[in-house]
């Protein structure tokens, strides 16, 4: 008997801290053994990463509501912000040239997805090199550890590193 694989909308909402008002993103996920295996890079979603598996909370009207992370995939999520619409395409090349996989939200943000293989000091480089420059600023949003689960690697666009 073969097995057919679902894909299934997943709501992500985060909480801005200190105000009443929230984010709120949807990823594709496939169904999977244990929960849902996310099929896009989040833009917005902090704390979870492309191919996590995650659990969400029983369908309601017909969605799924994001729960916790399951199991990490080992990628790392960035999102850069390029200031000049037009450099986005070359930055997006760039980044798929050193490994990294990217979407575009719109003309000046990409979420990049940095495979588990995928050097993520080689990538820093590269994104230090922007920032200096001052064509681009970047957030890491998830980086693929477990403490993601409790901090979400919620830190500012610019040169912020995990020990900070």
């Amino acid at each position: 008997m073969l097995l057919t694989q679902k894909q299934v909308k997943i709501i992500f909402i985060n909480c801005t801290v200190g105000t009443l008002e929230n984010e709120i993103e949807t990823m594709w996920a496939t169904t999977s053994g244990e929960g849902f295996r996310l099929d896009n890079i989040p833009f917005y979603a902090k704390g979870v990463s492309y191919r996590d598996i995650v659990s969400t909370d029983p369908e309601e009207y017909g969605f799924f509501y994001f729960k916790k992370v399951l199991k990490r995939s080992g990628s790392r999520t960035i999102r850069i912000f390029v200031f000049e619409q037009e450099a986005v395409e070359e930055t997006c090349k760039e980044l798929n040239l050193r490994g990294c996989e990217t979407e575009r939200a719109d003309r000046h943000l990409v979420a990049v997805d940095i495979p588990p293989k995928i050097s993520y000091e080689d990538v820093l480089v590269y994104l230090e090199e922007g920032f200096s420059n001052g064509t681009l600023e970047y957030e890491e949003a998830c980086l693929g550890f477990e403490e993601d689960d409790e901090t979400y690697s919620n830190h500012s666009f610019g040169t912020s590193s995990p020990s900070e």
